[in-house]
């Protein structure tokens, strides 16, 4: 299974008031937390994802930097990337995606997901009544779902995930399925009071 792991690094971080990838939890920048979480999947290849003109960081290569090429659609922009980068995969192909703001979700509820998942079908969990979008498994084939979606003007991931879970693209799975993992695995941090309230 070709298995591309990518570091989406968010958007303007206007609620942050700084850029969040940099924001410290335990004493370690959230990008470096999240970027080696991403490498215990050993997978294929390792991706940072930004917006065009954010600095990004710079950890030990091998790394590949894509750029998202669509303003103002919010986070459709850097999985649309990260979907164009494994075509060069061949059909099968999938890209776990993590966002940068969840520092309390474990590698082992990210091992989990890789392993639910199969060529050509990605995993989602289903949190409550929403996804989880910005820490899943995504396959290769969800690209022109993507696609349409972004020329559409439909830019929300929620949409994305419901339309790829009709075509059969991915299937859903829950906390509890996977381990009975609490719901703050999944804690967003936007704002420095966000931070404040980590446990």
């Amino acid at each position: 299974m070709m298995l591309t792991a990518a570091l989406l690094l968010g958007g303007h971080s206007t609620r942050m008031g700084c850029d969040k990838a940099l924001v410290e939890v335990d004493g370690q920048p959230m990008w470096w937390i999240q970027w080696q979480k991403l490498r215990g999947l050993h997978p294929v290849r390792m991706v940072l994802s930004g917006r065009a003109g954010q600095d990004v960081p710079v950890p030990p290569p091998p790394v590949a930097v894509v750029r998202d090429r669509i303003e103002g659609i919010g986070p459709l922009a850097g999985l649309l990337a990260c979907l164009e980068m494994i075509q060069l995969d061949g059909p099968g192909a999938l890209v776990v995606v993590l966002g940068v703001d969840l520092p309390r979700l474990p590698l082992a509820l990210l091992q989990d997901l890789v392993f639910a998942a199969d060529p050509g079908c990605g995993v989602v969990v289903r949190n409550g009544p929403h996804y989880e979008p910005l820490a899943a498994v995504y396959p290769a084939e969800m690209l022109e779902v993507a696609r349409r979606r972004a020329r559409a003007g439909q830019h929300g991931l929620q949409g994305l995930v419901r339309a790829g879970l009709e075509l059969g693209l991915l299937e859903e799975t829950t906390l509890r399925s996977l381990g009975d993992w609490p719901v703050e695995v999944f804690a967003n941090l936007n704002t420095p009071e966000d931070i404040a309230r980590l446990p």
